[in-house]
C-alpha cells in the first residue's frame, strides 16, 4: 500500500471516527426529547395494534378504526382518572400518613430492643442514643422521595408538553405508518431499504405484541391484589391495588416497589396481617410469572429478567424513572434489530425474532431462501451474457 492511499483511508477512519463521536455527542444533547419520540412510537404501536383489531374483527376502514381506537383509549384514560384519580387524590395524603405512622411503629420496636446499644457494643458507630440514624428513622428517606414525587410533578408545564408531543405524534404516526417508515427508509442507501422495512415491521410487530402482554400481565396482578387486599381489611386497599397494576409495567423491580407500602400499611393493622399481605403479593406475582405471562408470552414476547434488570439499571443511571419506564419496550427494539442486522445479516444464523410465531419464522426464512436463489441466478445472467459478446 502506497503512503497516499494509506493517509487516505487514515483520513477516512479519522473522519468516520469524528462523525460517530459527533452524532453521540447530538444523541446526548437530545436525549430526552429523542426519549419523548420513542414513548410516542410506542403510543402510535399501541394505536396501530386496537386499530388492525377493529380493522380485523368490524371489517372497518383503517380512519374510521383508527378514531375507534382513540375513542377508547380516551375512554379507558377518562375511566382511571374518574375511579383512580379521585381515590388517589383522596387517599394520598392517608397513604403517606401511614407509611410515618409504620416507620414510627419499626422506630419505636427497635428502640425497645436497644438495636442501637447492640450495634455500638460491635463496634457499628451509630451516634449518640436518641440521635443516631435509628432514632432519626427512615422518616427523612420517605420525606425525600415524597418531596422528590412532588417536585417532579411540580414542573407540569414540561410534563403536559410532552405528554401533548407523544398524543399529537403518536396519532400521526398511527394514521400513515407507512409513510413515515418510507421517508425513513429513503435516507438509507438503496440496496438496504428493502431489509430495514422488514426490521421496521418486525419491531412494530414486537412490540404490539409486548404491549398485549404487559397489559394482560397488570391486570392480572391489579385484580389479584385488589381483591386480596379487600379480604384482608388492608387499609387504602384500592390505591395499593392500582400502584400495584401500574408499576407491573416496570418488570421485577416495580413488583418489589409496589409490594414496600402495602407492608408498611399492612403493619398498621397487626404484624400477622403484614405476613398475609407479603404472601398475597408474592402470590399475585407468582400467578403472574408462572402461569399468566407464560401463557401470554407464549404468543406474545418473553425478555431474558437478567437483561430486562440491566436494562432497567441503564436505563435508570441514563434518565432517571423516565428511562426505567420505557427500559422493556425499548430492548425490545434492540434486542430484535441485533437479531435482524447482526446475528442473521452478519453472523448469518436464522434466529426467531421476539414475538415472532414458528410459523411465520419458517416462512421468512423460505422467502429469504427463494430472493437469495433469484439473486444469485439473476447475478449470473449478465455474465453469461457478457461473455457471450
Amino acid at each position: 500500500m502506497t503512503r497516499p492511499e494509506l493517509a487516505k483511508r487514515a483520513a477516512i477512519v479519522a473522519v468516520i471516527a469524528v462523525l460517530i463521536a459527533g452524532v453521540a455527542a447530538f444523541a446526548w444533547v437530545v436525549s430526552q426529547a429523542l426519549l419523548v419520540l420513542f414513548v410516542a412510537i410506542l403510543f402510535a404501536v399501541l394505536l396501530d395494534g386496537m386499530t388492525r383489531l377493529a380493522m380485523r374483527w368490524l371489517h372497518l376502514p383503517r380512519p374510521l378504526a383508527l378514531t375507534l381506537a382513540i375513542l377508547v383509549i380516551i375512554a379507558c384514560i377518562g375511566g382511571i382518572f374518574a375511579f383512580g384519580g379521585l381515590r388517589v387524590a383522596s387517599e394520598a395524603p392517608a397513604l403517606r400518613s401511614s407509611l410515618q405512622k409504620s416507620v414510627q411503629r419499626i422506630q419505636h420496636e427497635l428502640r425497645g430492643m436497644d438495636v442501637e446499644h447492640k450495634l455500638h457494643d460491635v463496634g457499628i458507630d451509630s451516634g449518640k442514643a436518641g440521635s443516631g440514624p435509628l432514632s432519626k428513622g427512615a422518616a427523612p428517606v420517605f420525606s425525600a422521595i415524597f418531596s422528590h414525587v412532588q417536585s417532579y410533578l411540580s414542573n407540569s408545564v414540561e410534563m403536559v408538553a410532552d405528554l401533548f408531543i407523544v398524543i399529537v405524534a403518536g396519532i400521526y404516526f398511527a394514521a400513515n405508518p407507512r409513510f413515515y417508515v418510507d421517508t425513513f427508509l429513503k435516507l438509507m442507501p438503496q440496496h438496504r431499504r428493502e431489509r430495514l422495512a422488514v426490521v421496521a415491521r418486525e419491531v412494530g410487530h414486537g412490540l404490539r405484541r409486548w404491549l398485549l402482554g404487559v397489559f394482560i400481565s397488570m391486570l392480572a396482578v391489579g385484580i389479584a391484589t385488589g381483591i386480596g387486599l379487600t379480604l384482608l381489611h388492608v387499609p387504602l386497599a384500592g390505591l395499593l391495588a392500582i400502584i400495584a397494576t401500574v408499576l407491573t409495567f416496570i418488570p421485577y423491580i416495580g413488583t418489589i416497589i409496589s409490594m414496600v407500602p402495602a407492608l408498611l400499611v399492612a403493619l398498621l393493622v397487626s404484624p400477622i396481617t403484614v405476613l398475609y399481605v407479603l404472601l398475597l403479593y408474592l402470590f399475585a406475582h407468582a400467578l403472574e410469572g408462572y402461569l399468566v405471562t407464560p401463557l401470554v408470552q407464549s404468543r406474545t414476547v418473553r425478555l431474558a429478567p437478567g437483561w430486562l434488570i440491566l436494562s432497567e439499571l441503564v436505563g435508570g443511571l441514563a434518565a432517571g424513572v423516565f428511562g426505567v419506564l420505557i427500559a422493556a419496550p425499548l430492548l425490545v427494539t434492540i434486542t430484535i434489530a441485533m437479531q435482524l442486522l447482526y446475528v442473521e445479516d452478519v453472523l448469518g444464523d436464522s434466529t426467531r425474532t421476539l414475538g415472532e410465531s414458528s410459523e411465520k419464522f419458517r416462512m421468512r426464512r423460505l422467502v429469504a431462501v427463494l430472493r437469495e436463489r433469484a439473486r444469485r441466478r439473476h447475478g449470473g445472467d449478465p455474465g453469461k451474457e457478457d461473455g457471450g459478446n
